[in-house]
């Protein structure tokens, strides 16, 4: 099987299995190729003018790291990070909540324990169109400082690639309705073109994001991080995940628990949410 993408064009040559009926094929083919198009959450529409001319809602789902009796990282002045990260998140669902094309949901909104496989379900069952997923840093250098935004590795994109195809529950049908063809090389090369083109939307967002806390905070890096986290292994949901600060770093760990700083940052992300939705 070969694919091949272009700017306005997908050119797939299937010679493995002659057997393999064209129409399933084809059927299989556009359905994604539709899904994906649905996919696109980007307008160049400013925003009163896509309250007025557009009907798509965008999910957006915030995931507050750690709660109950995970606390996460814990600073130096006993701040937890799950506290944190719960607050921030908080002002953040207020201020997207005040957009009527933007519906958003919480994975936790009070000191609760939610483990990882409810939290990637949830994004599931709600279709979610972005995933983003909060936190703070912590290591033993206590002068490191600064945000950091997270996408997923290509290492670890490939390990779920390669436990799709050997395992069903990994299934293209299980994450977007798409039922298998019963062919290994185009299941494959589907999936294949499902997850590249999540992990792109995911870079450009994520690109977003740390541009605009940039100019808020200091950055940890300038550029993205990339790591296995499990939050950010969905195929088809974009999804970042952020590093606040450190909460290690005393200072750091002071301006965490500043409501006018809280608020900055999370005005910050929702500007970063608005330069991808609008294409600036």
């Amino acid at each position: 099987m070969l694919y091949i993408q272009k700017k306005n064009k997908l050119i797939v040559n299937i010679n493995q299995n002659k057997n393999l009926n064209i129409e399933k094929r084809n059927k299989i083919i556009s359905d994604l190729i539709n899904y994906l198009n649905s996919k696109k959450t980007k307008t160049s529409l400013n925003n009163k003018q896509y309250q007025l001319n557009y009907k798509k809602i965008f999910k957006i789902m915030i995931d507050p790291g750690h709660g109950g009796e995970d606390p996460g990282a814990i600073g130096k002045n006993n701040t937890y990070e799950k506290n944190i990260v719960l607050q921030v998140s908080q002002r953040l669902q207020s201020i997207i909540q005040k957009k009527s094309y933007i519906k958003v949901y919480m994975t936790r909104n009070k000191d609760i324990f939610v483990s990882l496989k409810h939290r990637i379900l949830e994004a599931r069952r709600k279709k979610i169109d972005l995933f983003i997923s909060i936190h703070t840093n912590s290591v033993k250098n206590k002068l490191a400082q600064g945000a950091s935004v997270f996408i997923l590795s290509k290492k670890s994109a490939i390990n779920v690639a390669e436990k799709h195809l050997l395992n069903t529950k990994y299934s293209i049908k299980k994450f977007i309705g798409i039922p298998s063809s019963g062919d290994y090389y185009l299941d494959n090369t589907m999936f294949d073109l499902l997850q590249n083109s999540t992990m792109y939307e995911s870079f450009k967002f994520g690109n977003k994001i740390l541009n605009s806390l940039g100019k808020i905070t200091k950055l940890h890096k300038n550029t993205l991080n990339y790591a296995g986290f499990a939050v950010l292994k969905y195929p088809e949901i974009p999804s970042i995940l952020i590093e606040l600060a450190f909460i290690s770093n005393l200072q750091e760990e002071m301006k965490l628990n500043n409501p006018y700083y809280q608020q900055k940052i999370a005005e910050a992300i929702f500007h970063g949410i608005q330069l991808y939705l609008f294409n600036k």
